[in-house]
């Protein structure tokens, strides 16, 4: 019910990985479901003849309570759509009591939404950018850069240069980068570099997008000051990638 296209993929191919599900028409569905449910437990409270459930009126309520603080208390974030997963996490007891109903229209309305899934699973299995199927055979560096492949074979110069305990320094362009260089076991400090950090700490290597220092060509010059280029991640034009360490080894 959150799968989303994959706009930066000329075919428009359906993506399965969080950072692209958003709230499409089964969002909307299961939000206005929801809103009724809530209504329909309340209108209960007052006039006890009606005949519905409670667990209805608690389970509609988690969810509104979850949807209204993401939208009042959260930032405008790109990636905060992830949090769209949990919310449908959350309404899933309700769809199980819709499932379990023995009313009619509650009845009719789980089939129909059954029936949604079915339609848009097999296409979507089959047609996903990440190709879960084939990525059973991939290495775990694989399936981190499978959205970002550009990022792959830096990722692999950079394990085999840097020691698996440095402090790196990255000026890279997010989100691409930052989280796949701690490593496996997450044992590299890693910290976002400007002007003032780099005047302060010292890195056993720093990271460094060209593309980056357009923008920033006083970081650069202070970078170039007290470290050296080992080695080009990346020679794409207009998407090199530098590895840097000291000029002198400092000591700790």
């Amino acid at each position: 019910l959150t799968w989303a296209f994959n706009f930066y993929n000329p075919r428009y191919r359906i993506e399965l990985a969080e950072d692209s599900s958003f709230f499409n028409i089964g969002g909307i569905i299961i939000v206005l479901l929801t809103i009724f449910s809530f209504t329909a437990g309340a209108v209960k409270i007052f006039f006890k003849k009606i005949k519905f459930d409670n667990k209805y009126l608690v389970f509609s309520f988690l969810f509104l309570v979850y949807l209204s603080a993401m939208s009042f208390f959260l930032k405008w974030d790109y990636w905060q759509s992830r949090y769209m997963i949990t919310l449908m996490l959350i309404s899933m007891p309700l769809f199980t009591l819709i499932f379990n109903s023995e009313g009619k229209l509650l009845k009719g309305l789980g089939k129909a939404i059954i029936i949604y899934s079915i339609i848009f699973l097999v296409p979507a299995t089959f047609t996903i950018i990440n190709k879960s199927f084939v990525s059973l055979n991939q290495d775990k560096l694989s399936l981190v850069c499978q959205n970002y492949t550009l990022t792959l074979n830096p990722i692999r110069r950079f394990e085999f240069f840097v020691p698996k305990d440095s402090k790196v320094g990255i000026i890279v362009t997010p989100p691409f980068w930052d989280y796949k260089l701690f490593g496996d076991k997450l044992t590299r400090t890693i910290i976002p570099v400007n002007q003032k950090i780099i005047l302060e700490q010292d890195f056993d290597y720093i990271v460094a997008e060209a593309y980056v220092f357009r923008f920033l060509p006083e970081l650069k010059k202070l970078v170039d000051k007290d470290y050296f280029i080992i080695s080009e991640l990346r020679k794409k034009k207009f998407y090199e990638c530098y590895l840097y360490a000291p000029r002198v080894k400092k000591n700790n």
